[in-house]
């Protein structure tokens, strides 16, 4: 009834305020009927009616559609003795995003959750959607199985579907593609990229290859002892389609484990794309663990490099661009000075000025505060608290982690904004109970941050890494 319901909700709104909107805008058009009130607002009242009533109608069709398919897919996962879950958690949305290298917000939805008799294998069943990063409109629609099997290495790779929009990304930030001679029908077909490029093109022998060549649409992300595997088809499949892509998805996993059997795991593991090609000459330079240790294990107050500082000023910088652009706006009360009243030139310079002055303030503000808490900053175990998902922005989606530790021999308790991909370590911390390492501000003891979010060796692209 939930889908029903809000079928129901969302088409009284959209099609009432639809209506609406249309009865204003051509009033004039509509006003010669015999129908037609007189007054504007009377005709809005009306449509908003009627757009709500058949608004309704068809969002209640749609529910009913979603309601049937997921009472088809409950009953499948009841045959295939199979847990079904309405909403993945977040920890299995973050490594389908790191394995596929997805960067809008993502959910994982009607997840059927199946365990191998071995206990070796977990395979996750689900409809995927993700948000495109940079315009929050369009959505990207598939039906994923993510594979976890204990005491497999698969080498680290992405094989996804060749098109123009994915090549001319790649020679942007310098992802190279691997190829195989000979093999002009995967090639043609499929975009293979990964940072260990000796493993990988020993996974993909004879029979991956003649097995992909002939199946066109897949997309795959592996690392470690996980495996997803999307669906050819750009939608949410049905039950019965969903039941043949995971007898497919199965399949594969097979077809690899099978293949990584030879695979030389001595072999020096490198990164296949220079690091000086296309954009990543722009990017700031790689903070390893290493580079983290020197510097926190360095006396009060720190020299903070470039390198480790630079992300934690992208939003001050973006508040300084911003408060720039509204200073420069209120230059052009000058020439207005000119010819128009003292008065207008005042407005025309004051209103802007406001804005940039409080954006300018905010940007040396975040700055101050950010570079003190890495310079100034003192190192203590803490343990998490609670973590909640804080927001979907275009890059990742980052969480809201609330920590407690001792500041100055107080009890505090402070929370920090961390990004998705280095999650993975605190929720085994939280799931253990263990401590976690934090550096937080003498002079703001809430303000803190996990000494791991300085580092950037898990940050970015997988098949940058």
């Amino acid at each position: 009834m939930r889908q029903m319901l809000g079928g129901l909700l969302s088409g009284f709104v959209v099609g009432g305020l639809g209506l609406v909107v249309a009865s204003i805008v051509f009033f004039d058009g509509i006003q010669s009927f015999d129908w037609c009130p007189d007054n504007r607002w009377q005709v809005g009242w009306r449509a908003a009616l009627v757009g709500g009533v058949g608004g309704s109608l068809v969002g209640i069709c749609v529910g009913w559609l979603r309601l049937r398919r997921s009472q088809s897919l409950r009953r499948l996962a009841y045959t295939e003795s199979a847990e079904f879950i309405e909403k993945a958690d977040d920890r299995l949305v973050e490594q389908v995003k790191t394995l596929f290298g997805m960067l809008g917000a993502t959910s994982l939805r009607d997840v059927m959750k199946q365990v191998d008799a071995d206990r070796h294998t977990s395979c996750w069943v689900g409809d995927l959607s993700e948000v495109e990063a940079g315009d929050g409109r369009p959505m990207t629609l598939k039906t994923v199985a993510v594979f976890h099997r204990a005491g497999l290495s698969f080498p680290q790779f992405i094989l996804q579907p060749k098109r123009w929009t994915l090549n001319v990304g790649a020679a942007l930030i310098g992802l190279e593609e691997i190829r195989f001679v000979g093999r002009e029908s995967f090639t043609e077909a499929y975009f293979l990229s990964s940072s260990v490029e000796p493993q990988v093109m020993q996974l993909f022998d004879a029979k991956v290859l003649d097995h992909f060549g002939a199946r066109v649409g897949f997309k795959i992300g592996s690392d470690g002892d996980w495996l997803v595997v999307a669906s050819p088809q750009r939608k949410h499949l049905s039950a019965e389609a969903r039941k043949r892509f995971s007898i497919q998805a199965r399949e594969i996993l097979q077809l690899f484990v099978a293949a990584s059997r030879d695979v030389d795991t001595t072999v020096v593991q490198y990164e296949t794309s220079p690091t000086s090609g296309g954009l990543r000459k722009l990017m700031p330079a790689a903070v390893t663990d290493a580079d983290i240790e020197r510097f926190l294990s360095e006396a009060v107050p720190r020299s903070v490099p470039k390198q480790i500082a630079r992300p934690h000023l992208v939003g001050p910088f973006v508040s300084a661009i911003f408060g720039g652009v509204f200073s420069l706006v209120s230059l052009f009360s000058i020439p207005v000075s000119f010819f128009a009243p003292f008065e207008v030139a005042l407005l025309v310079g004051g209103i802007p000025i406001v804005p940039g002055g409080v954006l300018l303030w905010n940007a040396w503000r975040l700055r101050t505060k950010r570079l003190r808490l890495l310079s100034h900053g003192e190192i203590v175990p803490g343990r998490i608290q609670s973590v909640t998902r804080a927001t979907a922005e275009s890059s990742t989606t980052r969480y809201r982690v609330e920590l407690r530790y001792e500041a100055q021999g107080m009890p505090t308790i402070g929370f920090t904004r961390v990004p998705g991909e280095v999650m993975d370590e605190v929720w085994d911390a939280q799931k253990q109970d263990r401590q976690i390492q934090l550096i937080f501000d003498p002079q703001l003891p809430r303000h803190c941050l996990l000494t791991r979010q300085l580092s950037t060796s898990r940050g970015g692209h997988p098949s940058t890494r």
